[in-house]
């Protein structure tokens, strides 16, 4: 039986740092201070690992890219998720490229053009639309670079993608409990894009919750969304026009709760007096706005630096294990939209 190599992982937790931070010490030293480099050389001492020097040589032939495919680099959602992932990379020495499917077209001809023309060492993908599936099979699978996924599993052939997210089933059901302890038993949802896998997780979790509680699943209480702000607005004129209108709302993410609850208020009605209104993801705008959206908070930032240590840890260590999908809780924050019911 073969003994297993010592890999940077056993390194990286021998030091007591991330293996971005063992790469770095070990392929550009000046980058890390002393006291780092000193714990890495001695965490290489004494685990026996040895660096992959083919390896390292192929890298130097590499372009030190990782691309970032999401669907729209204006949304608040992603900006906190980028600024970690970049951060992780730029220490790690990689740069990284960014590809919108709102701002440039179809996410997933882009990501083909990367894939095809070899600009990019590894993808990180964000964007639940793009048809990796579709992908995957037209490449050579030596020739495709690694592959992390961010925020959304994925069915088929990507589903065997390592995925690192939020538990949305499990988030989702702690809102829908959160409205029913406070006496509300007609609960609106409104959903996200269709093309999102999110979107499923999501309403899922309303419908589990609902049902666990005893309290039937009102079709018409599902209103359809996009994510989007407009969504929310749109949303609110369905809320509206209803002849038995729910005490309570949850929205499948904050922009399109923001959306909502602005749009009601122009209609006369308060928050939380009239409906109480719930949101998702904890964007930096749900504390600000008046008053406080209650929501569920994502580690947005840890949810982008493990994506990209995962995927610089592929790329500089091709003997380190696999890495393996990782699920986050999602914490509810509650603020000043949500309240007993009256």
């Amino acid at each position: 039986m073969h003994k297993r190599l010592p890999t940077i992982q056993d390194v990286a937790r021998s030091a007591g740092v991330s293996t971005a931070t063992v790469s770095r010490a070990l392929t550009d030293p000046t980058r890390v201070s002393d006291a780092t480099r000193q714990r890495v050389t001695l965490a290489v001492r004494e685990t026996g690992y040895t660096v992959n020097q083919a390896a390292r040589s192929l890298r130097k032939q590499n372009s030190n890219t990782l691309l970032v495919a999401l669907p729209d680099i204006g949304n608040p959602f992603f900006s906190v998720m980028l600024d970690a992932i970049e951060r992780t990379a730029s220490e790690a020495g990689f740069a990284t490229l960014i590809a919108s499917r709102k701002q440039a077209g179809e996410a997933g001809s882009k990501l083909a053009e990367h894939l095809q023309s070899h600009r990019v060492d590894g993808v990180l993908v964000l964007d639940g639309s793009i048809a990796l599936d579709g992908l995957l099979a037209l490449h050579d699978p030596d020739e495709v670079p690694p592959i992390i996924l961010a925020c959304e599993e994925r069915p088929g052939l990507a589903s065997q993608l390592p995925v690192i997210k939020s538990d949305n089933v499990g988030a989702s059901r702690k809102m829908v409990r959160h409205l029913i302890e406070l006496g509300h038993q007609r609960i609106a949802h409104i959903t996200g894009d269709p093309d999102s896998i999110v979107r499923a997780a999501r309403l899922k979790g309303y419908r589990e919750e609902l049902i666990a509680h005893g309290i039937p699943v009102e079709d018409e209480l599902i209103i359809e969304g996009d994510f989007s702000l407009e969504s929310g607005a749109a949303a609110a004129q369905q809320f509206l026009a209803l002849s038995d209108r729910p005490s309570a709302v949850f929205c499948s993410n904050d922009m399109m709760a923001v959306g909502f609850i602005s749009e009601i208020r122009t209609a006369g009605l308060k928050v939380p007096r009239d409906v109480s209104v719930g949101g998702f993801d904890d964007i930096m705008v749900a504390e600000k706005i008046w008053p406080g959206l209650t929501t569920m908070h994502q580690d947005r930032a840890r949810i982008g630096s493990l994506a990209a240590e995962a995927l610089i840890q592929v790329l500089t260590d091709p003997d380190a294990t696999p890495p393996r999908s990782h699920f986050l809780d999602a914490e509810l924050v509650v603020r000043g939209t949500t309240a007993l019911k009256t």
